[in-house]
C-alpha cells in the first residue's frame, strides 16, 4: 500500500466514524422532535376535545333552562285564558251570577255593576300575577344560562392556561435536549478529530521512519556490495601479486618457490620500503578482525612494515588458521603492498 494510500484510508476511517456518530446523534434529535411535536398535539386534541365536551355541557344547560322558559311562558298563557274566562263568565247575563242577582232584584244595579268592575280588577291583577311569576322565571332561566356561558368560558380558560402551561414545559424540555444533546456532538466530533489528527501524526511518524529505515538498509546494501566489488577487485589484486610472487620466487631459487610462503603473495622483495595501512579492511570472521587488531594494526596505531615484514607475520597468521588466504590479499592491500 503507497504512502497516499495509507493516508486515504485513514481519511475514510475518519469520516466513516464521524458519520456514524452523526447519524447517531441525528436519529437522537429527530426521535426527541418526534415525541415533542407528538406531545404538543396530544396536547392541542386534548384541548380541542375538553372544549367540545364543555361547550355541549353548556348546550344542555341552555337547552333545559329554554325550555324551562318556554314552560313557563305556557303556564302565563294558561293563567291568563284562564284569568279570562272567569272573567267573562262572571259577567256573562245568562250565567249562574246574573241569574243570582237577578233573583235578588240586583240585576242592572249598581250592585251589579261593582260586582262586574270587581270581577275586572281581580282578573287584571290574576294575569298581572302570572305575568310577574314568569319574568321572573324568565330571568332565573337566563342567569342560569348566563351562568354556564360564564362556566363554560372559565373552564376553557383554565385549561387553556394548563395547557399552555404544559406546552411551554415541553417547549423547554425539547430545547434543553437538543442544546445538550447538540453540545454533546459537537465535543464527540471534536474528540475524534483530535484521535484521528493523533493517528494522523503517528502514521506519518512510522512513514517517515520507515522512509529512514529504507533509506539506511539502502545505504548498507549500497556499502555491501561496494564492499564486495572492493573485495573482488582486492582479490584479484592478490592473484595477480601471488603469480608474481611465484614467478619471481622460481626465477630467484632456479625455479622451485619456497614451502614458506604458501598462502601469501608477499615474498622477499629485498626492499627495505615501509607502508602503513590506509584502511581497515573488513575480514572473513570475527576471529580474523580480532587477530588482525592485535598483530597488524596494533588497536588502530599507525604501525609500519616492509613487505617482507607484513608476509611474515601474514604467513603466520595464515598457518595457524587465524585468517583465510582472502583475508592475506585484503590486509596487504590495506598496506599498498
Amino acid at each position: 500500500m503507497t504512502e497516499e494510500q495509507r493516508y486515504a484510508q485513514l481519511e475514510a476511517q475518519k469520516q466513516s466514524t464521524l458519520n456514524n456518530s452523526n447519524n447517531t446523534y441525528n436519529d437522537l434529535l429527530n426521535a426527541n422532535t418526534t415525541y415533542s411535536n407528538n406531545y404538543q398535539q396530544y396536547l392541542n386534541d386534548y384541548q380541542t376535545k375538553q372544549n367540545g365536551i364543555y361547550d355541549k355541557q353548556t348546550a344542555y344547560v341552555t337547552d333545559l333552562q329554554n325550555q324551562n322558559k318556554e314552560a313557563a311562558q305556557k303556564t302565563y298563557e294558561n293563567e291568563a285564558i284562564k284569568s279570562k274566562n272567569a272573567y267573562y263568565n262572571f259577567i256573562n247575563p245568562y250565567g249562574a251570577q246574573a241569574e243570582i242577582q237577578a233573583k235578588n232584584g240586583l240585576q242592572n244595579s249598581g250592585y251589579s255593576e261593582t260586582t262586574k268592575l270587581g270581577a275586572w280588577n281581580t282578573q287584571q291583577n290574576r294575569t298581572a300575577s302570572a305575568k310577574t311569576t314568569l319574568e321572573a322565571a324568565k330571568l332565573q332561566f337566563d342567569n342560569a344560562i348566563k351562568e354556564a356561558l360564564l362556566q363554560n368560558d372559565t373552564n376553557k380558560a383554565t385549561l387553556a392556561l394548563q395547557i399552555l402551561k404544559q406546552q411551554q414545559e415541553e417547549a423547554l424540555r425539547n430545547f434543553n435536549y437538543t442544546s445538550t444533546t447538540k453540545q454533546s456532538q459537537l465535543s464527540n466530533n471534536q474528540g475524534l478529530d483530535s484521535e484521528y489528527n493523533t493517528r494522523y501524526n503517528t502514521l506519518y511518524s512510522n512513514i517517515q521512519n520507515e522512509k529512514a529505515t529504507a533509506e539506511a538498509i539502502r545505504q548498507w546494501e549500497a556499502e555491501q556490495a561496494h564492499q564486495k566489488q572492493r573485495d573482488a577487485i582486492a582479490d584479484e589484486q592478490w592473484r595477480k601479486e601471488y603469480e608474481l610472487s611465484k614467478h619471481n620466487a622460481s626465477r630467484s631459487s632456479g625455479g622451485t618457490s619456497s614451502s614458506g610462503t604458501s598462502g601469501t603473495s608477499l615474498t622477499d622483495s629485498g626492499s627495505s620500503e615501509k607502508h602503513n595501512s590506509t584502511y581497515t579492511p573488513f575480514l572473513s570472521n570475527g576471529n580474523a578482525i580480532n587477530w588482525a587488531n592485535n598483530n597488524v594494526y596494533n588497536g588502530g596505531s599507525k604501525t609500519y612494515f616492509t613487505k617482507n615484514q607484513l608476509a611474515s607475520i601474514l604467513q603466520q597468521g595464515y598457518n595457524a588458521g587465524q585468517i583465510s588466504k582472502e583475508d592475506v590479499s585484503k590486509i596487504a592491500s590495506s598496506f599498498s603492498f
